[in-house]
């Protein structure tokens, strides 16, 4: 009876410490998780994406509008909410978005992706949008639509000339553009092409630098936002010739394209 109560005592002691150890585990897992969750934010930044667990994931969004997309990166890891299937290759491929082509059409769905691994997060991202979305992606020049930016008024006075700013190593500067909504600008002082890769952004297909233009500059473009895409891009237009000098005039040329097909 002695030894039966032992056991006994045994069996409860060591039901207690599997309880503890479990409610332990149980808790690890829900913090782990909540990291590994902690990017899928409506105000996602490139600081939360830099923090973020390492992982790779693309996700059917969780956000309706009228929350808009927005894509993100600390400079090698990426993350995205209610992104399209374009700006994810953007991430994956690091080209431009106007210079993706869907041959089958492009989807409209949109997702929640990260990519945050510390090397190799961009092949990553590329064997992620393969295995989850079926998409495979390869380089190839084809003759294609395209928007050629000319210089219509070298004297435009938004259009004004700087000299670069070096960097820590000594090298010119490349600047960076910010957009505020309704305002485009870039400091330090940058190269003409600088903007044509923001162009492609909004107008989602090749813009290529016709200008002629040689030297650094100072930009700071103001436009009024529509939210008809095609309407936007019209006052687009208007603001480059108005207060830059500039004009995009429709053209074809042979371009390097992503083609992004679904794989057999």
């Amino acid at each position: 009876m002695a030894w039966t109560k032992a056991k006994t005592a045994v069996v409860v002691v060591a039901g207690i410490l599997f309880a503890g150890t479990a409610t332990v585990t149980v808790k690890k897992t829900i913090a782990y998780e909540r990291n590994r969750n902690s990017w899928r934010s409506a105000s996602l930044t490139w600081q939360q994406v830099g923090e973020t667990a390492p992982q790779v994931r693309i996700l059917p969004t969780k956000f309706k509008p009228p929350i808009k997309h927005m894509l993100t990166c600390d400079g090698t890891r990426w993350g995205g909410i209610r992104a399209s299937v374009r700006e994810i290759v953007r991430a994956a491929y690091r080209g431009s978005p106007g210079r993706v082509i869907f041959p089958a059409g492009e989807p409209q769905e949109r997702y929640d992706f990260i990519s945050t691994l510390s090397q190799g997060t961009e092949e990553a991202l590329q064997r992620e949008l393969k295995q989850t979305l079926g998409f495979e992606g390869r380089w190839e020049t084809k003759d294609t639509d395209a928007l050629a930016l000319r210089v219509r008024n070298p004297d435009a006075a938004g259009l004004k000339f700087a000299f670069p700013i070096p960097d820590e190593f000594g090298d010119p500067g490349h600047g960076h553009i910010h957009c505020f909504g309704e305002r485009l600008s870039w400091t330090p002082p940058m190269p003409p092409w600088g903007l044509t890769k923001y162009l492609e952004m909004i107008f989602q297909m090749p813009v290529v630098d016709e200008t002629g233009l040689t030297g650094f500059y100072n930009i700071d473009l103001r436009w009024k936002v529509k939210a008809d895409p095609q309407a936007n891009q019209d006052a687009l237009k208007q603001a480059l010739l108005d207060q830059l000098g500039l004009e995009l005039v429709p053209t074809n040329m042979p371009i390097e394209m992503l083609v992004m097909e679904k794989g057999k």
